[in-house]
């Protein structure tokens, strides 16, 4: 069971990310990008359309036969946080799914201030001010990625050892996902700039 979700997942992804590269753009034409099956990629876009991460825009001009539906990404149909945490500020940004930037900004943290609860706090409120300033309901967020210092379980979202702060096996993730019902992801944050290029920068390719 698991093994099937994970691959529902990867499909649901290549979908999702197909659209958002080549849109609009039609199933046929996904398929034929990402390899999936015709099949596949009608299920997995009932399920983006359903959820209004997607929309159907228009039709192709027709060849002869029926015209197909052309997909975009739903630019306000879900949003994005990213955080950076520093030792001295966290960065949060609010993006709609297309990467359009709602809100940015800033919080400043005392640099003698390093307790686990106390610094989570901080995350914690920081998303739900950026969210209340950018007008997006919290139950419209995919998802929150994190960027924090030090070695980490990017599996878990745990915290294994941030040397400046002197913090050993802080389970990060957790203690937002449950402060906020929001699923998240913790890595180093010099992994996550690497993600960045790799995905939309420099390293594309």
């Amino acid at each position: 069971t698991a093994s099937t979700q994970t691959l529902k997942q990867i499909n649901k992804s290549t979908v999702l990310s197909t659209i958002y590269f080549h849109g609009p753009i039609s199933r046929s034409e996904i398929a034929e990008v990402s390899h999936l099956s015709l099949a596949t990629v009608t299920n997995m876009v009932a399920e983006l359309l359903k959820e209004k991460i997607i929309l159907e825009t228009g039709y192709q001009e027709s060849r002869g036969g029926r015209r197909s539906a052309l997909l975009e990404i739903n630019p306000e149909g879900s949003f994005i946080v990213g955080m950076e945490v520093g030792e001295t500020e966290i960065t949060t940004i609010v993006t709609n799914i297309k990467l359009e930037t709602k809100i940015l900004k800033k919080t400043f943290l005392d640099e003698k201030e390093n307790r686990p609860a106390t610094i989570i706090s901080v995350i914690v409120n920081s998303v739900q001010s950026a969210l209340s300033e950018a007008n997006v309901a919290v139950e419209k967020v995919l998802g929150i990625g994190i960027g924090v210092p030090g070695l980490v379980d990017r599996d878990k979202g745990v915290s294994i050892f941030a040397p400046n702060w002197g913090w050993h096996d802080i389970p990060i993730k957790k203690k937002v996902e449950e402060a906020l019902k929001v699923t998240t992801y913790v890595d180093n944050g010099a992994n996550v700039m690497a993600l960045g290029e790799k995905w939309f920068g420099a390293a594309q390719g």
